[in-house]
C-alpha cells in the first residue's frame, strides 16, 4: 500500500490477528470467533442478504472461481435469489456485500477468503505461511474467525486474500 513518509503498512502478524478476535470476543460478549461462525461469515452452510457489490462462484469440482463477477441484485438459478445467497454453495464476495459480514466494523473477518499473515510454521526445516479465519469453501464450523491453517507460498489460490494494517 502506498502510504506518506511517516506511514507503515504490512500483512497482520498472527498477534495482531489474535487481539482482533479478543477484541470482537469481549465487544460481542461471547467467544463468537471460536464457535459456529456461520451466522456472520461467508461459508458454503452460510445464508447471508447481499446489499451492494459483486459475488462470484466457485467451480465445485475444480474449486476456481468463474470467470464472471455477478453484481448482487442479479439472481443466478441456485446460488442467489432476490439478494439472498442460498447455503451449500460456494460465492466468494467483495468485502462489504453483507452487512451481516460486519463484526464491530470490521467485514469479512469470518469466511470469505482466507488472509495470508506474517505468521510461520516451521515443521521439520520447512517454512510455510499461515492463514487465519476461513474460507468461503468451508463450513462455518470447521475453519471460524481464529482459525489458523498452513499455506506454502505456491499453494495461494483465486480464495486466499490478505488485510493490510496501517500504523
Amino acid at each position: 500500500m502506498k502510504t506518506d513518509a511517516n506511514k507503515i503498512t504490512s500483512l497482520l502478524f498472527g498477534i495482531q490477528w489474535d487481539l482482533t478476535c479478543k477484541f470482537i470476543d469481549t465487544k460481542a460478549g461471547s467467544a463468537i470467533t471460536k464457535a459456529d461462525c456461520k451466522e456472520w461469515g461467508n461459508y458454503y452452510d452460510s445464508t447471508l442478504i447481499l446489499n451492494r457489490g459483486k459475488y462470484n462462484i466457485i467451480n465445485p469440482e475444480t474449486w476456481k472461481l468463474s470467470n464472471k463477477w455477478t453484481i448482487f441484485s442479479e439472481d443466478i438459478e441456485n446460488y442467489v435469489s432476490s439478494g439472498q445467497t442460498s447455503s451449500n454453495n460456494a460465492l466468494l464476495l467483495i468485502t462489504g456485500a453483507s452487512e451481516q459480514t460486519n463484526k464491530m466494523n470490521i467485514y469479512d473477518f469470518a469466511g470469505n477468503e482466507c488472509e495470508l499473515t506474517l505468521e510461520q510454521y516451521i515443521p521439520h526445516n520447512y517454512v510455510s505461511n499461515v492463514v487465519r479465519g476461513g474460507y468461503c469453501i468451508y463450513l462455518g464450523s470447521r475453519l471460524t474467525a481464529s482459525s489458523r491453517a498452513i499455506c506454502g507460498i505456491t499453494d495461494i489460490t483465486d480464495y486466499i486474500g490478505l488485510r493490510a494494517t496501517l500504523y
